[in-house]
């Protein structure tokens, strides 16, 4: 199942994001600012109301790096969030001004409203976790207990689907993985 939306929150000076762009980013850039995407699914259009979820499995292609091995967690979103029609372009990686309805650094919607945490708002304890090596390659979340409890919860209850961020080494620069 692909996501039905994605989009990729830049720190920085100015609200960008990338919703309508090619790549995801996760970690910190050469200059200390920090990429977090965000991925969300149409669970309850996808799978039978009222099926149990035994396994859930995460498979991202990574492609850019200049670092090594980087932990990569998945945390499950705890509000709604726009996707937008920003796009980068080009190597995406300095993010795009944003688009109405686009998720920012600072907003879930580019409306005014806040994150009530900068970067957006996620349950601080990961449902799961990979390493992300140098090699550009698949790389897979495999399943977890939490994995598994946050997709039958957004299929049993569809309005609490947020998704998932994908945050990564945000303590050292140059760990961005595109």
């Amino acid at each position: 199942m692909v996501p039905a939306k994605d989009n990729v929150l830049y720190e920085g000076s100015f609200p960008a994001s990338n919703g309508a762009g090619q790549g995801l980013f996760a970690g910190q850039t050469n200059g200390g600012n920090n990429r977090r995407a965000l991925l969300a699914f149409d669970i309850a259009g996808q799978i039978p109301a009222g099926a149990i979820v035994r396994s859930v499995t995460l498979t991202l292609n990574m492609n850019r790096t200049r670092s090594g091995d980087q932990g990569m967690r998945l945390h499950r979103l705890l509000a709604s969030w726009g996707e937008g029609l920003s796009d980068a372009l080009a190597e995406e990686g300095g993010g795009a001004r944003s688009a109405a309805g686009g998720a920012t650094w600072t907003e879930p919607y580019l409306d005014g409203a806040v994150w009530v945490t900068e970067g957006s708002d996620f349950d601080p304890t990961a449902s799961g976790s990979t390493a992300v090596g140098r090699t550009p390659d698949a790389y897979v979340w495999e399943s977890t207990p939490a994995m598994i409890a946050d997709v039958q919860r957004w299929l049993d209850s569809p309005g609490s689907s947020f998704g998932w961020a994908l945050v990564g080494n945000e303590t050292d620069n140059r760990t961005t993985k595109r």
